[in-house]
């Protein structure tokens, strides 16, 4: 069996063969860019305390053929699929994304989809936006001026009394090496991706990414390369809840999409887990910010807010 672990939720896979193959393409990068920082292992014992078992027995393309979910007790899947690689078979990445989604839930911990964290001047930020609103140029540009960075894609979060907590995320950075020249932005990467994009390992740049942070502030980016300057609008209320249930809920309710479709992962006991969590986001921190601009200008803004630049 192989067992994949990531902030405490440990997920075994059973396969019928080639699971070597499994386990090699579990161990790729892609896989790193898109979970949250895990580990991953081959055991002979098929008795390990797990929280989700997915009896994985190959076949072309992906279908998961039966979902058995459990609010009380292991969760199973079965699917019949190819071992998993970037570019030739995805689907299985995103799929044990879900179910360790759905597994953290109800152990009350959201994995906020769609964002990227870091740690500047003594506050850390959560940043949230759809893809192509300035995530990674953004996490570029404060890794360049010495933030610390946390996550990159994916963010696990804990609502605790005091405030929400950044537990853990993704650590592999993809940056278009257009923004080098653009926003004097130079890192060390590691590799490229198929369509030239750089990629960086943020644990060799961060000795401390295993360290729990207080979220301080809040945002949605809306970022263009075409923009100029910074404007933000403060979000209260309702609508603080209406944008955290999206970012907080779509990886188990299968908004974020695979192939050949995503299934809904949810059921009574993490829909009452995660409104009360967004409920609690929502207690504590009272305002949350939209921001516009360009990402060097909105990066600027949101680490110094006394200067705002037009």
């Amino acid at each position: 069996m192989i067992v994949l672990e990531s902030s405490g939720v440990r997920i075994g896979l059973t396969i019928n063969d080639k699971i070597g193959e499994v386990f090699n393409g579990l161990k790729d990068i892609f896989g790193y860019r898109y979970i949250p920082e895990y580990s991953v292992e081959i055991t002979e014992d098929n008795n390990e305390e797990i929280d989700a078992l997915v009896k994985w027995n190959l076949g072309k393309g992906f279908e998961v053929k039966q979902a058995i979910l459990r609010d009380n007790d292991i969760d199973e899947y079965i699917v019949v699929t190819n071992p998993p690689g970037p570019y030739v078979n995805e689907s299985p990445y995103f799929f044990l994304l879900q179910v360790l989604s759905r597994s953290l839930a109800k152990k009350r911990y959201l994995v906020i989809t769609d964002s990227i964290s870091f740690y500047k001047n003594g506050k850390a930020y959560l940043l949230m936006g759809y893809p192509h609103s300035g995530k990674s140029t953004i996490l570029s540009i404060a890794i360049s001026d010495e933030a610390i960075p946390l996550s990159t894609e994916n963010t696990i979060v804990e609502v605790r009394k005091d405030g929400l907590y950044i537990v853990n995320g993704t650590k592999i950075l993809v940056y278009d090496p257009v923004i080098e020249e653009k926003y004097s932005v130079k890192l060390p990467y590691i590799g490229v991706t198929k369509h030239g994009y750089r990629i960086v390992d943020i644990k060799s740049l961060n000795n401390k990414y295993n360290k729990e942070y207080r979220v301080d502030e809040i945002y949605v980016l809306h970022c263009s390369f075409s923009s100029t300057g910074s404007d933000t609008e403060i979000i209260k209320g309702r609508k603080i809840r209406k944008i955290l249930w999206h970012f907080a809920y779509s990886l188990i309710r299968g908004l974020d999409y695979y192939d050949p479709y995503p299934l809904s992962l949810s059921t009574k006991l993490i829909d009452k887990n995660v409104s009360e969590m967004i409920s609690e986001i929502a207690n504590q921190y009272r305002e949350i910010y939209e921001i516009f601009g360009r990402p060097d200008h909105v990066y600027e803004y949101i680490v110094n807010k006394h200067r705002v630049i037009k």
